[in-house]
């Protein structure tokens, strides 16, 4: 899988001159120099008008030097370096803005330090962090390309008439080198009133958007113009909105490698062992789909069953307590009982008239009071015979439920463990012929089948397939977990990949 080197190992020595020299120079200090000449200019002025009030001959000198001078000045400098001093220098500078200290420079791979130049660039257009490289490569030169157009145009229009003038001179000698068909073809697209470097300058500062500042590029090349000036004003740009200039280098870094090195960098997803054609997408798609529902009623199940073995738990509990409340009011209804025969058997003495008049009175209220307590304890008795019932008949549902339950949950754990062999094992044999150079355990194969739909096993593949391809097996990990590559699939969210060197050990989130 390439990377920004192989990029700039196709570059011209004067583009890695100019590489050097952008991030050498545009910088923090020398852009608050630049975007306030305006400020220094009118403070300066109001400086020297003050001391010519006071009759004094001297005055404040004061100069800005623009920071595209201050490229152009070490370009120059740059010529006495050979190509390696040269690319030894611009790997060191990179690995700098990506914040690693210089004894780390001196150690990295290409590899690690390409992927963090993508990240860091990747920052400036908020490009999901856990993309792949080559996404962030890819994504970062698109949207580099746009602010690289529209800082070429501001430049344009804020030109004085010596930049127009030079500008407009370099236009008419490119048009008087290309073919009678690129006149045509750049006559056709902007319709000048005067086919000239001129005439077409002319045009160029006064659109509104850049379409035909595309079209001259795309005909006449981006060489007619001042480009340090323009990779300086997209550099600088980036503060308006409180980037970081780093970040904005990095991208003209990432951009412009990704152009000499002239082909795609992201992954063919057509190649990818997951891929599908759009006929046969929403069939495999259905066929995971199911899988994974049927994962989820196996686990709903099994919290049923967990349900009904709380509620068996609570169930029992309720007849013991129950069951032993029945026990102690049938033993006090059965005291009462033997109380009351025993007062029955007085019933005729007390008849007869053998007792006290007070006495009798107190015994027939012991009478009416134990007659009244057997009653009571016959209802409740009652009662909770009937709840005994009602707690059998609600036992026995539960446990027949949980019986229904477990054994539902135990045919389709069955028929998934057969579904997910099937799935795994078809994975398997792809992976392992696809990733050759990576080796895995068996429990990534399932993880793979239970954890991510088609399309966020795509994402991931991809992210394998630059790991595959990737020579140093730290280079994609994350700086505060080594051994893990993070993955954005959007279908599945972010998806974590656990590795010992190229042995991919377990698929997370």
């Amino acid at each position: 899988m390439p990377n920004i080197f192989d990029g700039i190992r196709k570059m011209s020595d004067e583009d890695v001159r100019l590489e050097i020299a952008l991030i050498t120079q545009t910088n923090l200090l020398n852009a608050a120099k630049e975007t306030g000449n305006k400020l220094v200019n009118s403070l300066a002025d109001a400086a020297n008008s003050f001391m010519q009030a006071f009759a004094s001959s001297k005055s404040i000198d004061y100069q800005i030097v623009r920071v595209s001078d201050m490229v152009r000045k070490n370009i120059i400098q740059l010529h006495a370096d050979t190509r390696s001093e040269l690319e030894i220098r611009l790997k060191e500078l990179i690995a700098q803005k990506c914040g690693l200290t210089a004894q780390e420079s001196l150690t990295v791979s290409e590899e690690r330090l390409s992927f963090l130049a993508a990240a860091e660039a990747a920052k400036l257009y908020n490009i999901t962090k856990y993309d792949t490289p080559a996404n962030k490569i890819e994504n970062v030169s698109i949207y580099y390309n746009e602010a690289f157009i529209a800082a070429l145009h501001q430049c344009l229009v804020r030109q004085d008439a010596k930049d127009v003038a030079d500008t407009d001179l370099r236009i008419q000698k490119r048009i008087d080198e290309i073919s009678i068909e690129d006149k045509r073809e750049l006559h056709k697209r902007l319709m000048p009133k005067e086919f000239s470097g001129k005439g077409i300058g002319r045009i160029l500062r006064l659109e509104k958007k850049t379409t035909y500042l595309k079209d001259v590029i795309q005909i006449l090349g981006v060489q007619v113009f001042d480009e340090i000036a323009a990779y300086v004003t997209a550099s600088v740009n980036v503060l308006k909105s409180f980037k970081r200039i780093s970040c904005a280098l990095m991208a003209q870094l990432v951009w412009k490698a990704k152009n000499a090195y002239g082909t795609g960098f992201g992954v063919n997803e057509k190649s990818l062992p997951s891929y599908t054609t759009e006929e046969n997408g929403a069939m495999k798609r259905k066929e995971i789909t199911d899988f994974h529902a049927m994962l989820k009623e196996i686990q709903a199940q099994k919290a049923a069953v967990e349900e009904y073995d709380k509620k068996l738990d609570r169930l029992y509990e309720q007849v013991s307590k129950t069951g032993e409340k029945l026990q102690s009011e049938k033993d006090l209804l059965e005291k009462e009982r033997v109380q009351f025969d025993k007062l029955a058997s007085q019933k005729d003495e007390y008849n007869a008239g053998k007792h006290s008049e007070s006495d009798t009175k107190l015994y027939y209220s012991e009478v009416n009071n134990t007659n009244r307590r057997i009653g009571q304890y016959e209802q409740s008795v009652s009662k909770l015979e009937q709840k005994m019932k009602e707690l059998d008949i609600s036992t026995g549902e539960c446990e027949n439920n949980k019986e229904n339950a477990a054994k539902e949950s135990e045919r389709m754990a069955k028929e998934a463990e057969l579904r997910e062999h099937e799935l795994s094992e078809i994975i398997k044999n792809k992976w392992s012929a696809f990733y050759y150079k990576m080796t895995f355990e068996d429990e990534v194969f399932v993880q793979a089948v239970t954890l991510l739909t088609l399309d966020g096993r795509i994402a991931v593949e991809r992210m394998m397939k630059e790991f595959h391809d990737t020579p140093d097996s730290q280079a994609f990990d994350t700086p505060s977990s080594s051994g893990c590559i993070i993955c954005d699939t959007v279908a599945d969210g972010q998806v974590k990949l656990y590795h010992e060197g190229t042995h991919i050990t377990k698929i997370g989130k």
